[in-house]
């Protein structure tokens, strides 16, 4: 019908197109689909996010979180995929060598490598305490006397190299095995199941080990299911890392567009839905300079996190220097009284501490009902908390206008610049 490409599965597909607009630079994370429901919900976005063409990437190239993800961007110069994995492994997380691993593990995990499809589940401590109880029934061998499991020298179980089991058992096992792979248990010091603690999950997700935990400067620990939400909501590191990381060269040529401010000491990003900070740590992974940072987002405990992460990786980026600008609350209701058409008019055109411009709009929307959209939720962009993407779109447009007005009054600038000289030299030459 004219839309052209909408999504590409190759970086390079994404320079062969004409860019709906150069500046600012964007990218929009959210959830990919590939069956004609979802092309519908893509016209949606593509429209919303003013012209830009998707990339839809699978991050299992980069990480364990097996996730498909659309990327709208204007991003110049992504890079390839990588071909092989690049993934951390259960040895890199929790230490283990590969052959100390029990077979439950091996059996679920034969790479080696995680299957995060969901981390926002937590299985109850009762099924685990089950899942345990049937591994040492069956699984794990016999003292001699017959009367309970095998244990070594250095207390942990000793397994049965091929256990016999009839076809209840076998059953049950299958059971196990499938919830180990879905929650991704790993060994504890006994060799028997536990869940990733969160400073695992982190890593899995390519966030370093302290970031949940504000890396020590949070006033209060997170509870387990805050911290796994927190994870589940955010972006995959390594991924957006990627695509973020031709920001760097434009850095190190000093400007990122000649529309921007320079930004060799570092750009200034406009982080909607901010979560727990994966553009932080996004961005920190790419090597790109950061100066000053806008962040909206609606709980107090994300922007505690976010504020602990943003400072962190970016020491010269705090609300004490006016560098770190926190907008917490709904996004609905900041746009009508404090995140206004007139607030991001000034972002881009006045200068604030000495700097002005928005270089990178960066944010996912909640993808609640879009990620259940063909299979069991009709709503997609009109659901609750999924249409939140038009209060996205709003704000990028307001960005994306003010910068027009911005090159059209260079434009003039120029023209006067020109006429002023064309005068001079006339001046000149009588």
């Amino acid at each position: 019908g004219g839309w052209g490409p909408l999504m590409v599965s190759k970086p390079h597909q994404l320079n062969t197109l004409a860019p709906a607009f150069a500046y600012p630079i964007v990218v929009y994370e959210q959830v990919a689909g590939m069956d004609k429901k979802y092309i519908g919900l893509l016209h949606t976005m593509y429209r919303g996010c003013k012209g830009l063409v998707a990339l839809a990437i699978q991050s299992g190239a980069f990480s364990g979180a097996n996730r498909l993800r659309a990327y709208f961007t204007n991003m110049p110069d992504i890079q390839p995929l990588p071909k092989e994995r690049c993934v951390p492994t259960a040895q890199d997380i929790i230490g283990w060598t590969r052959s100390e691993m029990p077979p439950w593990y091996q059996k679920a995990f034969p790479s080696g490598v995680f299957n995060t499809l969901n981390t926002k589940s937590l299985q109850s401590k009762a099924s685990l305490e089950r899942m345990g109880e049937f591994i040492k029934e069956h699984l794990v061998e016999k003292t001699k006397d017959g009367k309970g499991p095998l244990i070594d020298a250095e207390g942990v179980y000793v397994f049965k190299t091929n256990p016999v089991l009839d076809k209840q058992q076998r059953d049950e096992y299958k059971k196990h095995h499938k919830e180990i792979k879905r929650f991704n248990y790993v060994p504890k010091k006994n060799g028997l199941p536990r869940a990733l603690k969160s400073t695992e999950r982190c890593q899995v997700m390519g966030f370093q080990k302290m970031h949940l935990d504000g890396f020590g400067n949070l006033s209060q620990e997170l509870s387990t299911p805050d911290g796994a939400q927190m994870i589940g909501d955010s972006f995959d590191v390594p991924t957006m890392a990627h695509v973020l990381a031709p920001l760097k060269s434009l850095q190190e040529v000093g400007v990122v567009h000649s529309l921007g401010p320079p930004v060799g000491e570092g750009i200034t990003v406009l982080s909607l839905f901010d979560g727990m900070s994966g553009a932080a740590a996004a961005l920190s992974a790419a090597g790109v300079k950061v100066a000053r940072v806008i962040i909206v987002e609606l709980e107090a405990k994300r922007i505690e996190v976010s504020r602990c992460a943003w400072s962190h990786l970016f020491p010269g980026v705090t609300k004490e220097a006016g560098t770190l600008v926190e907008h917490q609350g709904s996004i609905e209701d900041l746009v009508q009284k404090v995140v206004t058409l007139q607030y991001i008019r000034d972002l881009v055109l006045k200068k604030q501490n000495g700097i002005s411009g928005i270089d990178l709009v960066i944010g996912g929307s909640p993808c609640k009902q879009i990620s259940g959209f063909s299979r069991r939720c009709a709503l997609g962009l009109s659901g609750p908390d999924s249409q939140l993407f038009f209060t996205f779109s709003h704000i990028l447009g307001w960005v994306v206008d003010a910068y027009k007005e911005l090159a059209i009054d260079r434009e003039r600038s120029d023209l006067k610049e020109q006429l002023a000289e064309a005068l001079r030299k006339a001046d000149r030459s009588k």
